[in-house]
């Protein structure tokens, strides 16, 4: 269920500005709009960082583990995870998850992608895969996704335009002082709380990325660069790679393509309401669909409906309905959006 974040459409409900900033924020952001701007504008000048991210959807570790086999970066979906990062400039970054016994890389150079996987010995080279719209918050396309710049720009392209926004002082991140854009649905039926997106003071950059659900004080995710973020341009070599003796080398599409992998869905909805759908008639949809009615049988309570019958799942911020003519929907929404999007 790895995709990306789909752009909305609508109109701003509304912007605030709240706290004190300390004098030593350089940016000159005064609106939740200008600090907006100032994040899609590619950064300039170059940095790199450890960063340590918390996952938590709040799925059954049995759905987590199948996802982990059907989707792009499913691994990503549950735990923590340490990551390092480099910036060039737009068209130059690296990501590397970096366990204690293997490390993955995603090397972008230019309009190339390299994939590096040490435990499998595989590099996939590939063309930069084009965006993908998605369903909030199951936006991993690749660990790129995880990286807070990447992932607050995703964000605010996707429920940007149909949030309440705040912008507010916020604690130091990384040691550095920042500014907290703070944006919230304007629609009930999201179980989304708030997305937290603290931006550095000085430089521009997202430092950190919380989203929050409504059940629970601590976030579904939270991405954090540590206190190594260092503001100098990483040397070019960081974004080439070479596969090593013995690597078994593939071509073709990038496994964060989600066409590559998720052929079959589709998306319902848009903005904050946006859910993803498999069919059953499909060689993916269906091997989730059954694998998704086994895993909740003893889980999930079983619902019906003038849409038909099936099953249902509710965690603090994702809700997934099994229906029994096959279809799978899942997305940050209460039960009865997504029994408006069965067909």
């Amino acid at each position: 269920m790895s995709i990306a974040l789909i752009v909305a459409a609508g109109v701003l409900v509304s912007t605030s500005v709240s706290g004190v900033f300390r004098a030593d924020s350089a940016l000159p952001v005064t609106s939740p709009a200008q600090l907006v701007d100032e994040l899609r504008t590619p950064h300039v000048g170059g940095y790199s960082g450890t960063i340590d991210a918390q996952v938590d959807l709040g799925l059954p570790r049995q759905i987590s583990a199948a996802l982990a086999v059907a989707a792009p970066a499913g691994t990503l979906l549950r735990g923590s995870h340490r990551l390092r990062y480099w910036y060039g400039d737009a068209d130059h970054q690296r990501v590397a998850v970096v366990s204690d016994t293997s490390e993955q890389d995603t090397f972008r150079n230019a309009t190339q992608l390299w994939q590096w996987d040490t435990a499998t010995g595989i590099a996939r080279h590939s063309p930069v895969p084009a965006d993908v719209d998605g369903a909030l918050p199951l936006a991993l396309q690749s660990a790129t996704a995880l990286a807070p710049p990447e992932l607050a720009v995703q964000l605010i392209n996707a429920v940007g335009k149909t949030s309440d926004m705040a912008l507010r002082s916020g604690d130091p991140v990384a040691g550095r002082p920042i500014y907290q854009l703070v944006l919230s649905p304007d629609t009930s039926a999201s179980r989304i709380a708030e997305i937290d997106i603290d931006v550095d003071g000085r430089e521009g950059v997202p430092l950190r990325v919380r989203i929050y659900p409504l059940d629970g004080a601590q976030p579904a995710l939270d991405v954090s660069f540590e206190d190594d973020i260092n503001f100098v341009a990483p040397d070019s070599r960081n974004f080439q790679f070479s596969p090593p003796a013995g690597a078994q080398v593939r071509t073709g599409s990038a496994v964060g393509s989600y066409s590559a992998v998720l052929n079959g869905v589709t998306l319902l909805g848009s903005g904050w309401r946006t859910v993803a759908s498999y069919r059953s008639g499909l060689a993916t949809g269906r091997n989730l669909a059954h694998i998704a009615r086994t895993l909740l049988t003893g889980q999930a309570q079983q619902v019906k409906g003038k849409w038909g019958r099936g099953r249902l799942l509710v965690t603090p911020i994702v809700t997934v309905l099994i229906t029994t003519e096959g279809q799978v929907l899942a997305g940050p929404v209460t039960p009865g959006a997504l029994y408006d999007l069965v067909k």
